[in-house]
């Protein structure tokens, strides 16, 4: 049995702490573990098969192994909380007092200091490790942790290269790692150190601002994306620390600055371009002239864009729309495309899993069914190339609104003005403060929906508007009309409405409503689906009966001979 004596601990001194257990071995605890100052003495897990193994060079005990409960300070990682809190206080101890939850003590347990130590290690044994991918591909990206045949599609290209030409993925979580996520990448992966990685940072609840030099002042802005990438990490944290986005952009240019330098890829590849840091390794690539790729899955379910120009209203179709309207198909490309848009409407196929919850059955009951119903659908204005809200974001995403809240305020007042149902459904990633904006500043006539079923929501409204959302694609594949306040791959296609300047939203949706979805509009569309399927999207090589895409098995993706 473990014995264990500790001092009893409260938060005020937990930062001191040099003993403590930690209860959890997978993601949530390597990410924890990976950045604290001091090691626990030891770890606990349920998992019996993990008895006695290690995990940070710390043993691991499973709880039959542990007799003395009350001596012991844990610190729960993992997603089980509830479940380990109730056994823990059925053994009679107390929270706060003997456990507590990772999230609510970690920025006392992390600092600074050991993040940018971590940087300085790290880079070293990166250039111990890495030097044979000098001019090899790097690719920047956490799809290992949400992985949709990603990870599958990038193997199957890697597996076509010559030995002159590698990848290299330059991993922004620690779930690559994992012992259940080992065999997804078959290619070699560097996994970033903590302060890089995506989603991670202090809280101001739990940590005290940082001064930030004046040296430190003067370089962040001395470039316009350096400031942008700062913006857009407090605007996407609202609850981060002041000063941290400062440092961690500050010492995130230098560290990707050297990694890039090092290798001088021949091409680097980055999933999604509107992450911080990915402004960063956009503006760095273009200073040194570095061909640079972007990938994201598709408005069609089922596909992937891989794209050179940019994404959402900076993609080729959105500023080179005349050009891609003209781009040859046959009567073939569109029966094929006719198939699989009722496919797609038949099946529901959408980019996520949809929730099942009676969310829609309330908005029903709430709803006047004598009124016309306005589905809202919010963006994630931070990974959709409108925040920080510049020129760049006005001629190329959003030319009237700097966020979704604001369009939906617009909105409201319009529909309350013409008794008009209005339903918003923020983005799934955007369901915190913006969301609790909206739901404290709309009038009491609009209705907030987190979580429904899109293909549900759809078919309940009779006209879908959104910013940039793609579920335009869904509205257009299930037949509803779409008003677009935004550039996308949809922009000029004539299979929408389009409003672009404030004074014509309000007119526009009366048309609208009046004429529905046009035969025209529909037309329109599967000729545009036809084109991107036949040369722009490729196959995510998903489980399906039906496949449609371009394969990704062509040397054009990375501009290498193969």
């Amino acid at each position: 049995m473990i014995r264990y004596t500790r001092k009893t601990m409260t938060k005020k001194n937990i930062s001191e702490l040099a003993e403590f257990v930690i209860w959890g071995t997978g993601s949530k605890s390597s990410v924890f573990s990976k950045g604290l100052v001091h090691k626990p003495s030891f770890y606990i897990d349920s998992d019996i098969t993990k008895k006695d193994k290690f995990f940070f060079e710390r043993r691991i005990c499973h709880p039959s192994d542990i007799e003395n409960w009350d001596e012991l300070y844990i610190i729960i990682a993992n997603s089980y909380y509830d479940d380990i809190k109730k056994e823990l206080i059925e053994r009679g101890l107390f929270e706060g007092q003997h456990f507590d939850y990772y999230e609510n003590i970690k920025n006392d347990l992390l600092n600074v200091e050991r993040l940018i130590d971590e940087l300085k290690e790290s880079m070293h044994y990166f250039k111990d490790g890495y030097s044979d991918f000098c001019n090899q591909i790097l690719i920047f990206g956490s799809m290992i942790s949400f992985d949709k045949n990603s990870c599958s599609n990038l193997n199957r290209t890697n597996q076509i290269l010559n030995e002159k030409t590698r990848f290299l993925l330059i991993s922004e979580t620690y779930d690559v790692v994992e012992k259940d996520r080992l065999g997804l990448v078959e290619f070699p992966y560097f996994c970033l150190p903590l302060m890089l990685w995506q989603n991670y940072y202090f809280i101001k609840e739990n940590h005290e601002s940082i001064q930030v030099s004046e040296d430190i002042e003067r370089y962040l802005s001395d470039e316009e994306y350096r400031i942008n990438a700062v913006k857009d990490f407090e605007g996407k944290n609202k609850d981060i620390a002041e000063g941290y986005a400062r440092i961690f952009v500050y010492y995130a240019d230098g560290f990707l600055r050297e990694l890039i330098d090092f290798i001088n890829p021949r091409s680097v590849c980055i999933w999604n371009q509107f992450y911080p840091f990915h402004i960063l390794i956009r503006y760095i690539c273009k200073e040194k002239n570095i061909d640079l790729v972007y990938l994201e899955y598709g408005g069609i379910p089922g596909t992937y864009l891989i794209e050179r120009t940019g994404q959402m209203g900076e993609s080729y179709p959105a500023t080179h729309w005349k050009e891609f309207r003209e781009l040859p198909i046959d009567q073939k490309d569109l029966d094929k495309t006719k198939k699989v848009l009722d496919y797609l409407k038949t099946t529901g196929l959408n980019r996520r899993k949809q929730p099942e919850n009676d969310e829609l059955e309330n908005a029903r009951r709430m709803i006047n069914l004598q009124w016309p119903t306005i589905v809202y659908f919010g963006q994630n204005d931070y990974e959709s190339g409108m925040y920080p809200y510049n020129e760049n974001a006005k001629r190329f995403h959003s030319p009237i609104f700097s966020s979704s809240n604001e369009a939906a305020f617009y909105l409201a007042a319009i529909a309350e003005r013409n008794s008009w149902n209005f339903i918003y459904k923020p983005h799934p990633l955007c369901l915190g403060p913006d969301s609790e904006e909206a739901k404290k500043n709309l009038p009491k006539t609009a209705i907030v929906i987190d979580r429904c079923s899109i293909n549900d929501l759809v078919d309940l409204a009779d006209i879908s508007v959104t910013i940039l959302s793609t579920s335009a694609y869904i509205s257009l594949i299930r037949e509803k009309p779409v008003l677009m306040l935004g550039f996308t791959q949809l922009y000029k296609k004539e299979s929408t409405y389009e409003a672009l300047e404030l004074e014509q939203i309000e007119e526009t949706i009366k048309v609208a409503l009046v004429n529905g979805y046009t035969k025209e509009q529909k037309d329109a569309f599967i000729n545009q689906i036809a084109r991107e399927i036949k040369y722009y999207v490729f196959d995510d090589f998903s489980e399906r009966y039906l496949r449609y895409g371009r394969d990704w098995r062509i040397k054009e993706i990375f501009d290498v001979d193969i």
